[in-house]
């Protein structure tokens, strides 16, 4: 007799398209908020938004902090060091109710003045909702 393994069944397709609604809604709150995010939605993935902190945010501090919260964000690579970048990688098992306590956690690091609504699109911010809680697995990514 032959095994096959077959994984539970996953909708690649729609896991896609909840990554590229997550991704776009992400974008423009992060946006609102004064995040600079390096590449545009026509040119970057999806799952990956990396966000350009100005030089006065320490990408290594934020990093640490957001892992001290239960995030795993890409910061530690030394390109990303380098450029002052950190990662927001949608790959791992998330909500968008993981992504609002993220949200609410960078906002403590946000630049002093967000971008005027003609600079985020037109987009009007979109409200926070409420962080998870402490006992909610909060992984984003478990890339480094």
């Amino acid at each position: 007799m032959i095994s096959v393994f077959a994984p539970n069944s996953i909708d690649i397709n729609e896991r896609f398209r909840n990554i590229v609604d997550l991704s776009a809604s992400l974008r423009a709150r992060l946006t609102a908020m004064g995040f600079t995010i390096v590449a545009s939605h026509e040119h970057g993935s999806p799952a990956v938004l990396t966000l350009a902190l100005p030089e006065a945010i320490s990408s290594k501090t934020v990093g640490w902090q957001l892992q001290k919260a239960g995030y795993l964000l890409s910061y530690r690579s030394e390109y990303l060091i380098k450029r002052n970048w950190i990662q927001i990688c949608l790959m791992g098992e998330f909500s968008s109710r993981h992504l609002d306590s993220l949200l609410a956690i960078l906002q403590t690091f946000r630049p002093r003045t967000a971008p005027a609504a003609l600079e985020c699109g037109g987009n009007k911010p979109v409200p926070f909702g409420v962080p998870a809680s402490a006992g909610q697995t909060r992984q984003i990514s478990s890339a480094h």
